[in-house]
């Protein structure tokens, strides 16, 4: 079992517009409204492409029913931790051009009882994983020490663990020893400090992350490991127009439907396929009109992608 572990979740809305124009009152189609937030993200890709996943995170007031309601409608095995704060909200304005803005709002603080629940909730769920994701932002306040925790649990369960954040949370997933980290350039550099790429995962590496899943926008994604820090690429070869919001997460999903059987880092044909498969789910999400699903090309985008 895969457990996909999303921390602040979101009631997900997206609106289509033919172009954003500040300042003015624009008319547009009504939004549709799903379930959200990166982790959840990953688990609906997952469980859409067979794989045996839960979906673990927290819900709160009307906006957490609405979550959990129609995550579960859609067959999503979950398990929540209530919370006496609201669920938040996020919107994405995408336009035709596919430029997208992303409206989020910060998720609310924790107490220490909803944390003690939250932590027994994640030692309940490790038992039963061989995978596990734990993907983008934590409740307001949340100490770094929390997300270190979170791995450290997760590795003492012997569970292949990626985790994908950014900011001063993924040097922290490093230092606790996450089998795979997860950034986009932007985030890599920003977080490390690094003038290129080579230099941030080298920077991730050193300070103990497993491997680094790096995403390079219109050029595909790179993977890199202490023992290749060069590192191997995947590539599709063309720029796809579309709605950008969730590729990253179906990056994620992609990689985890080769690595989360395994329970391990892949290797030799295995990590190239787990590779070309992230990029292939990755670029099919990008045509896909909402996060936390593919588009129709997935398989043949598979065929499509390049190794080297």
């Amino acid at each position: 079992m895969i457990v996909c572990i999303t921390p602040a979740p979101a009631l997900d809305a997206t609106i289509t517009v033919g172009a954003l124009e500040l300042g003015e009152s624009l008319r547009v189609p009504a939004a549709s409204v799903r379930a959200g937030g990166k982790g959840i993200n990953v688990a609906r890709i997952l469980h859409g492409a067979g794989h045996a996943v839960l979906s673990l995170s927290t819900r709160g007031g009307e906006a957490g029913r609405r979550l959990s309601a129609e995550l579960e409608g859609a067959g999503v095995p979950c398990a929540w931790v209530e919370t006496a704060g609201e669920t938040r909200s996020s919107t994405a304005l995408v336009e035709d051009s596919g430029r997208t803005t992303v409206l989020n709002e910060y998720a609310p603080a924790l107490s220490e009882a909803e944390w003690a629940a939250w932590e027994a909730a994640l030692l309940v769920a490790a038992r039963e994983a061989r995978a596990a994701t734990i993907s983008g932002s934590w409740p307001a306040g949340a100490d770094s020490a929390r997300l270190a925790r979170a791995v450290q649990l997760l590795n003492a369960a012997g569970v292949y663990t990626v985790v994908d954040t950014s900011g001063p949370l993924l040097l922290t997933a490093a230092e606790a020893g996450a089998d795979l980290l997860k950034p986009n350039l932007e985030e890599l550099l920003a977080a490390t400090g690094a003038a290129t790429a080579e230099e941030g995962v080298a920077a991730l590496l050193a300070l103990g992350a497993g491997s680094v899943l790096l995403s390079r926008g219109a050029e595909g994604m790179s993977h890199h490991t202490r023992a290749d820090p060069v590192g191997i690429r995947a590539s599709l070869g063309v720029e796809l127009r579309g709605n950008p919001t969730g590729a990253g997460d179906a990056g994620v999903a992609g990689w985890l439907s080769v690595a989360g059987p395994l329970g391990a880092a892949p290797e030799g044909a295995d990590r190239a396929l787990a590779l070309r498969t992230a990029v292939a789910w990755s670029a099919s999400a990008v045509q896909a009109p909402v996060a936390g699903q593919l588009g129709p090309d997935a398989a043949a985008f598979l065929e499509r992608v390049s190794v080297d």
